[in-house]
């Protein structure tokens, strides 16, 4: 684990250069580029500096994950089921769904090692730029899932997921056989950067994106009540050809409940409804 402290200026500067870089290049290939979607924001318009941290002054963070370009993966978890792989590149980590001049298929996890926490705080800054077309868009995005023991029918909180481009972002949490559930609209293209947060207390749980609170769940059999620990997720069916994407954190980060909200945290709650049993 490593905790810094970055000056304003200096992530900028990171920013600038990595969504330049990631625009021109694929990380490791993926054949001819997708149609780009229009961006209606410039990168520095983008959530980064502004976040649901500083916005809601939640103090210091307890672990700040960022990297720099070389580093190991370590202590992240990487799982592929296919062709996909993880790596940091330009001080990001990166899931790249393929290698170069290759077909896309599997998905591709990374999983933070460490003993986790069971109440507080996490925000990730990510995006998922899309470098192929013509088959299957991934379905990517942010969870917390328990530090251990993770069997079917474990708790999970998703902080934002969505498909390709597509702007319908499900929020949420699965516990004990009910899953509560809401979808918000959200844009998405290869220049949207976007700031996911959650906040969970022993009573409730709040998501934040882009420095604004989006759902509030005021319902305490809602909450897992385990350690739980980051999952970044570039999900794809089996079997299936898939679009290539990379889906690439700047940073991820833990927070205490220590220092209570600094604006309200009211909004509306995700829907509960029953779980299938598939296990």
């Amino acid at each position: 684990m490593r905790i810094r402290n970055r000056r304003l200026a200096g992530l900028l500067g990171r920013a600038l250069t990595a969504a330049a870089l990631i625009a021109a290049v694929p990380l490791i290939g993926g054949g001819s580029a997708a149609p780009v979607a229009a961006s209606t924001t410039s990168v520095l318009q983008q959530p980064g500096p502004i976040n649901a941290a500083n916005t809601y002054l939640w103090g210091q963070a307890v672990e700040s994950w960022d990297w720099e370009e070389g580093e190991s993966t370590d202590p992240w978890r990487i799982y592929s089921d296919g062709t996909g792989r993880a790596s940091i590149f330009v001080a990001m980590l990166a899931l790249d769904s393929g290698a170069s001049n290759s077909d896309d298929y599997g998905t591709v996890k990374a999983t933070l090692g460490n003993a986790g926490h069971t109440y507080g705080r996490w925000e990730a800054r990510v995006r998922g730029p899309i470098f192929g077309y013509g088959h299957t868009d991934y379905t990517m995005g942010l969870n917390l899932v328990p530090a251990r023991h993770r069997a079917c029918g474990s708790p999970s909180v998703n902080l934002g997921t969505w498909t390709g481009y597509q702007s319908a972002t499900t929020i949420g949490v699965d516990h004990g056989g009910t899953a509560w559930s809401a979808t918000r609209q959200l844009s998405h293209n290869r220049d949207d950067w976007h700031t996911l947060g959650v906040e969970i207390t022993p009573t409730r749980i709040s998501w934040f994106i882009d420095a604004k609170v989006t759902a509030t769940l005021r319902t305490p059999a809602a909450v897992p009540g385990v350690r739980l620990v980051p999952q970044l997720v570039l999900q794809a069916p089996p079997g299936v050809q898939m679009n290539h994407t990379r889906f690439t954190a700047d940073w991820v980060r833990y927070f205490s409940l220590d220092r209570p909200d600094a604006k309200p945290i009211r909004a509306r709650a995700p829907r509960p409804q029953s779980l299938a049993t598939t296990c």
